[in-house]
């Protein structure tokens, strides 16, 4: 309970600090353009809105993106990720790899006499998602945020992906 309140402390004064510099230049435009209707008074009033909204809990504390890391039972095997080679791994050398949470990851190992290995990451939903209820009853946060934007709503099941190829001497 006390990990929870402290995540949820930390999320809402990240959060506000950012909503803080967005309200700041919204307000100096009102102040500026108030003379002119009400109308659009309250247009300011729900873009302001609408952006407080934009952001959400899973994306701020755990960003768009998450870092795992890549071994291989041979030494120097090329490590593939999504057809893109991002590094080389062996089995005392592990290979940090940042990949996005949206879209689809897998993980390839290839070295010359040896077939192929291949992970793909498996994602389960991250638990910090349901701190947009508390916000805004999740409507934004978690649905057009989190799911739709930038899929924060999912982190990888492992930390550590082991590829084992098969070579032949």
């Amino acid at each position: 309970l006390i990990l929870l309140m402290s995540i949820f402390i930390s999320c809402i004064a990240r959060y506000m600090q950012t909503v803080k510099v967005i309200i700041a230049g919204y307000l100096k435009q009102m102040a500026l353009n108030y003379g002119k209707s009400v109308l659009s008074f309250f247009k300011c009033i729900l873009v302001i809105i609408f952006l407080i909204n934009l952001i959400s809990c899973a994306t701020i504390i755990n960003g768009s993106t998450e870092k795992v890391e890549v071994l291989s039972n041979i030494s120097d095997t090329d490590i593939y990720a999504n057809n893109v080679l991002v590094g080389k791994a062996g089995p005392d050398s592990a290979l940090e790899v940042t990949i996005p949470k949206k879209g689809r990851v897998e993980f390839v190992g290839k070295k010359t006499n040896c077939d192929d290995a291949e992970k793909v990451v498996r994602r389960s939903i991250d638990p910090t998602t349901f701190l947009g209820l508390l916000i805004d009853g999740g409507l934004i946060s978690i649905l057009f945020v989190d799911i739709i934007g930038t899929n924060a709503f999912v982190r990888a099941d492992q930390r550590s992906y082991f590829l084992e190829l098969n070579c032949s001497m």
